[in-house]
């Protein structure tokens, strides 16, 4: 009997982490867990009514007292009963930095990490002034 083997279309690692983050979309501010994420998005716990394509503004926390703040735009590309999956599409200062530090440190194998994140798509980041470059 044939097994169907699903080929993997993500083009980053996915790491298993638990913070909380905040999801600005359609004008709701709307707060929930991350399950996962990768240098190309997140998983959010939420049981929040949002649709694909939406554009959002994600705000993902790092720390309890005075928690550091990964901040990036993006679009919703996948809704399910426990949540919803964001998709970047671009991150403010050095927010890609940081996200790829704590995902490198999530990996049992960083050096390959580093080498897909290297060769994968570049997003654009967005400075304070609201310019975007790459």
């Amino acid at each position: 009997m044939l097994k169907h083997v699903k080929k993997e279309t993500r083009g980053f690692t996915r790491v298993r982490f638990s913070t909380k983050a905040e999801v600005e979309v359609n004008g709701a501010m709307l707060h929930g867990d991350v399950v996962d994420m990768s240098m190309s998005g997140i998983y959010m716990r939420s049981h929040a009514k949002v649709m694909v394509g939406d554009t959002c503004e994600v705000r993902i926390m790092l720390g309890n007292d005075a928690p550091m703040v990964m901040h990036a735009l993006g679009h919703v590309a996948r809704c399910d009963g426990d949540g919803f999956a964001v998709n970047f599409s671009g991150f403010y200062c050095d927010s890609d930095t940081c996200l790829k530090q704590v995902i490198l440190h999530a990996v049992d194998n960083p050096k390959a990490v580093e080498e897909e994140i290297r060769k994968g798509p570049k997003l654009s980041v967005i400075s304070p002034d609201n310019s975007v470059y790459l």
